[in-house]
């Protein structure tokens, strides 16, 4: 196996589907493959072949681009740098702390078919040997005849602290819109369309639907939780709900106090990812008890990749 065959093995494990490989995709990846290749800002080559498989999934539909590593940049270099975290306690009291944050802060009084989330891809401009880590921001919105719009634009780009840079400017420009469509009626694909409840059995019921098995692992949860995100901005009763399911499933460690990539008061739960070689962490809120974030890092190098390498993030409630 080659480089590039690890690096998009990697990638995939980071953000992976529960589509099988060999499914084809549904019309909405379809169209969201079909805009991106055929849109005339995004340059060619910093769309890799990993994206085709991801859009054959509709939970990672949004993710635009991820890119290959320019040859004389490895990949410690453009990878963002680990979140530090102080202190620490335990899961129960993190989650106790958060349901106390939910029942005091205000948010959604019902479930909306929206989501905006901020996550990271690799853009890189290999004619000129140049690269950032770019956050592409999604924000989706549907109805319940499975129409809607979608938009994915870049976000700011950023070194890791120490990086050197290769090459002036920017491969991708913050705000440059990297896919936009409008969904018709019955094109939007999701497993879940009717507005959630929010006891315990709707919540389990609603992960299960996005994937998470019937005796599932923190890391299932998580992945599905990320899964509901992408579709869906649930009510603060709705997360607290989500969090005891995730305190239930056992296996987690508190990493303690830090801050997130938008700047928040987070505190950051830890686990042991479904993908060998990877750790989960779940992000919460000091603030509001929302899980605002996802990350997953190496452990242990794979190839190109070094063990401690963050490999993906995604972020939700930074607007």
């Amino acid at each position: 196996m080659n480089d590039d065959d690890r690096l998009t093995a990697m990638l995939r494990a980071s953000n992976p589907a529960r589509t099988p490989l060999d499914a084809g995709p549904d019309a909405a990846a379809l169209a969201v493959r079909d805009r991106i290749m055929g849109a005339g800002h995004v340059r060619p080559r910093v769309l890799p072949r990993v994206m085709w498989a991801a859009a054959a999934a509709f939970v990672v539909i949004a993710v635009a681009a991820v890119s290959i590593l320019v040859p004389r940049a490895p990949a410690a270099a453009v990878t963002p740098a680990p979140i530090a975290f102080t202190s620490g306690g335990t899961v129960e009291e993190v989650v106790r702390m958060a349901e106390e944050k939910l029942a005091a802060a205000p948010g959604p009084e019902v479930p909306s078919r929206f989501a905006r989330s901020e996550s990271w891809g690799l853009s890189v401009d290999v004619d000129e040997q140049r690269s950032e880590i770019v956050p592409q921001v999604m924000t989706l919105e549907w109805n319940p005849d499975l129409s809607g719009r979608m938009t994915v634009v870049a976000g700011e780009p950023y070194w890791p602290a120490g990086a050197a840079r290769q090459g002036e400017g920017e491969a991708t420009a913050p705000g440059e819109i990297l896919s936009e469509m409008e969904f018709a009626a019955g094109q939007w694909n999701t497993p879940v369309v009717d507005l959630p409840g929010a006891s315990r059995e709707d919540m389990f019921a609603l992960l299960t639907a996005f994937g998470m098995p019937e005796s599932p692992t923190a890391s299932d949860v998580i992945q599905a939780v990320t899964g509901v995100f992408e579709q869906w901005t649930l009510t603060n009763e709705q997360q607290g709900q989500l969090l005891r399911i995730l305190e239930e499933s056992g296996g987690m460690t508190v990493l303690g106090s830090g801050t997130d990539r938008a700047g928040r008061d987070v505190v950051g739960l830890e686990t042991t990812s479904i993908f060998p070689g990877v750790e989960d962490m779940v992000l919460i809120s000091a603030e509001t008890g929302r899980i605002v974030g996802v990350e997953s890092t190496r452990v242990t190098p794979d190839g190109i990749v070094p063990a401690g390498a963050v490999i993906s993030y995604r972020m939700w409630g930074t607007d």
